[in-house]
């Protein structure tokens, strides 16, 4: 619904809900591209107003990464999603069950999404709990499955709820071109194993996941396992190493693992 310029989107929202209501808590988190103020409405809903901001030198950053991955040696590109194009995506996303963040309106001061309540992907993985690794998993290959490619999956963009559901966030960067999902499960399990200091057992749960081959042949073997491999020549031994250091090894099993078990 459009009205005065601002473009609503009524899923899962309060029948007495009104823009007008919300009120600004003080609070915010500041990204790397954007900045995202706390609302809250008179039912103490909580919000985020994601408002842009200039990011020049992190664009470059991005650029670097994904060129260096070898996203663009692949036939594949990027570009940002607007604020309005976030909006729509998620919208989208939601309208074939791929969960993601609500958009609640865009606006001329920004993009309105609901809060969600939960902690990040590379939180869980740090404190050593993995039972949620099958869920976000089983999720993104869901969506790449439904041809629906997020952007930017590196763990600290996917939510987990106090009741195991598993949230996907953020969606600046989108993926384009045939080798977007083989790039984009490379950057997720690289990820995984970059912030997990347990990553035996995680390799183990991915090996598992990935044993049904039904779910490896969604995806190019050998491209995702360049993806990966470069991930590491990316990164190297340096302070993105991963919080246990020594990632390159495990990395080199699961590419080794994904090339013997190809369909």
């Amino acid at each position: 619904m459009t009205e005065d310029g601002v473009i609503r989107y009524e899923a899962g929202l309060q029948p007495d809900f009104s823009l007008d209501r919300l009120h600004d808590t003080g609070d915010s988190i500041e990204g790397g591209l954007n900045v995202n103020r706390f609302l809250c409405d008179q039912h103490g809903g909580l919000y985020l107003l994601r408002s842009p901001k200039e990011a020049s030198a992190i664009k470059i950053d991005i650029a670097t990464e994904l060129s260096s991955v070898g996203l663009i040696d692949a036939g594949g590109n990027y570009s940002f999603r607007s604020l309005s194009e976030q909006a729509q995506f998620m919208d989208y996303c939601r309208s074939l069950d791929i969960e993601t963040c609500v958009p609640v309106a865009y606006t001329a001061n920004g993009l309105i999404v609901k809060y969600v309540e939960g902690v990040s992907m590379d939180r869980y993985l740090k404190d050593g709990q993995l039972d949620v690794v099958t869920i976000v998993l089983t999720n993104v290959h869901a969506a790449h499955r439904k041809g629906v490619v997020f952007g930017d999956r590196w763990a600290r963009n996917t939510i987990i709820t106090d009741n195991q559901r598993s949230v996907e966030v953020d969606f600046d960067i989108a993926l384009e071109g045939e080798c977007a999902k083989d790039f984009e499960i490379a950057q997720l399990l690289y990820h995984l194993l970059h912030f997990s200091p347990h990553r035996t057992q995680l390799l183990a749960i991915i090996k598992d996941f990935y044993s049904d081959k039904e779910r490896l042949a969604d995806y190019d073997v050998e491209r995702l396992c360049g993806f990966l491999e470069r991930y590491c020549a990316f990164f190297g031994e340096g302070e993105y190493e991963g919080i246990a250091g020594g990632i390159a090894s495990p990395v080199q099993e699961l590419v080794s693992y994904f090339r013997s078990h190809e369909v």
